[in-house]
């Protein structure tokens, strides 16, 4: 009996520490869409030249769903902004091209 208890401890214990490593990259990996959607459709736009309804195109279906795009042609940027309010500004600079503000 004793055993088992301790058995069950342990797989308690490991899986507290699995979730709590996984918790700890939780807000960097919220960030992926809407900052790899942002640099994407800045790219698109002001790299290559074409236009926001061509570059949607080029984004994953489930980014398409989940994240929503919203450009400014005069500052040459563009915001992704996800369901959960996370919001990534990825800006163009001459030279340099395209690239996610901190």
């Amino acid at each position: 009996m004793r055993k088992r208890v301790i058995a069950i401890a342990a797989a308690l214990l490991a899986t507290a520490v699995a979730l709590a490593a996984a918790g700890l990259h939780l807000p960097t990996l919220l960030g992926l869409g809407p900052g790899y959607s942002a640099h994407l459709t800045c790219s698109c736009m002001f790299v290559s030249g074409r236009t926001a309804e061509s570059c949607a195109g080029d984004l994953d279906p489930l980014a398409r769903r989940s994240v929503s795009i919203s450009t400014d042609p005069s500052g040459r940027s563009v915001t992704a902004t996800s369901a959960l309010f996370i919001r990534r500004t990825a800006r163009y600079r001459d030279g340099y091209g395209c690239s996610l503000d901190d």
